[in-house]
């Protein structure tokens, strides 16, 4: 956090892999979540963005407790289907996150129109992220950033 404190307009992710209810039970995952989430905050530029993400409802409600102000991200293994934008709202998420191989351009609009923006995954190959952007998606997530950026320098 302390290499991102003096970068201004960065977009980062801070996925809350909490789904081991054994491990993850309530006053442990409060506990987690706040940590996170102060630590997180504290080092926010002004100029940048941070979402909170999760596989898990839970996380993304005790953080939604914590900050009710926080920006969540609802991921879901599947499409950017109707259930997933209604459980996103549900929860306060203005974002999902869905398999792009999964979605289509039209359930990329339907949850764009209900006021959800959608970012893909995975992001292992540049295919994946072309077919995101075709898809019109608001972002992808990546594994291969040094690669999309020396594509999108050569398509430019």
């Amino acid at each position: 956090m302390a290499w991102f404190a003096d970068k201004p307009g960065v977009y980062f992710e801070f996925e809350m892999k909490t789904g081991d209810k054994k491990y993850y039970s309530g006053d442990r995952l409060e506990a987690y979540c706040k940590k996170l989430h102060d630590r997180v905050m504290a080092r926010q530029p002004r100029t940048s963005f941070y979402v909170f993400t999760s596989f898990d409802q839970r996380a993304l409600k005790v953080m939604k407790r914590i900050d009710p102000a926080a920006d969540i991200l609802f991921i879901t293994g599947g499409p950017c289907s109707k259930e997933v934008v209604q459980t996103a709202q549900k929860l306060g998420a203005k974002r999902i996150g869905c398999r792009v191989d999964m979605t289509s351009r039209l359930q990329v609009r339907g949850a764009q129109k209900a006021g959800i923006r959608v970012s893909g995954w995975p992001g292992n190959t540049l295919d994946d992220y072309e077919l995101g952007m075709a898809l019109g998606m608001d972002a992808m997530c990546t594994d291969i950033p040094v690669k999309v950026m020396a594509w999108k320098d050569r398509t430019r």
